[in-house]
């Protein structure tokens, strides 16, 4: 689950809301670089599109666009502090808090992850990535002051609701969820929801992690993020 949920930073660049035109630039490049790994290529892109938004007038959403790639880079300090800048700016900056989140998250600071978290599904109640990442903290935590169960199984809930049962990370997280709340059965049964679907899209990678974890909530046994 680590693979789905924080290892690979999930890198969603914002879009800038007042100056479309200016990514109309330089998005392409950045999707190019990404898609290549060229991580230098990647970074000078963006930097650039920074550079326009600021002359524009847009700094928060030049803040926005550069802090996710520096944190996907490992510069967290530099890259949280151009997400906060942001957010300072534009405290209602919904993929800003986002991606803050995952920064945080990335680093094993949980209850700050699932403070940005909290603040992006209030500013977005019906988008299932959010909705999950912030399920999955609140299920999965080492950090027991982190762990909310009921509402993991909440935001979970609602987030498979809106993918009609068709999204794999989703299914995990109500999984984890269950578990966390002390819903064994539950737990089990969606976990298998969840193989099963995994299996019928061929995604043959996850299984042996969602096998793992169904024997885990059979023993009645919650799973623990190791960060």
């Amino acid at each position: 689950m680590i693979s789905e949920h924080h290892a690979a930073f999930r890198r969603r660049i914002s879009g800038n809301r007042a100056a479309p035109e200016a990514e109309q630039c330089f998005r392409p490049e950045i999707e190019v670089a990404r898609r290549q790994s060229a991580k230098s290529w990647e970074l000078r892109a963006t930097m650039s599109l920074a550079r326009l938004l600021a002359k524009q007038n847009c700094r928060a959403a030049a803040h926005a666009n550069l802090g996710p790639v520096l944190c996907a880079l490992g510069q967290f300090d530099e890259g949280i502090a151009h997400l906060e800048r942001a957010l300072a700016l534009d405290p209602e900056y919904t993929t800003a808090h986002g991606n803050l989140g995952e920064a945080y998250a990335t680093q094993g600071k949980h209850a700050l992850a699932a403070r940005q978290f909290t603040l992006a599904v209030d500013a977005s109640p019906d988008n299932p990535f959010l909705l999950n990442r912030l399920a999955w903290l609140l299920a999965t935590s080492p950090e027991d002051d982190v762990r909310k169960g009921a509402r993991a199984v909440d935001l979970a809930g609602r987030a498979v609701s809106l993918t009609s049962r068709q999204d794999l990370m989703s299914l995990e997280t109500l999984s984890a969820a269950y578990a966390e709340a002390g819903r064994f059965e539950d737990a089990v049964n969606t976990g298998r929801e969840a193989l099963a679907l995994a299996e019928r899209q061929g995604n043959g990678a996850a299984a042996p992690q969602l096998a793992n974890r169904i024997l885990l909530f059979e023993a009645r046994r919650k799973y623990r993020e190791t960060q």
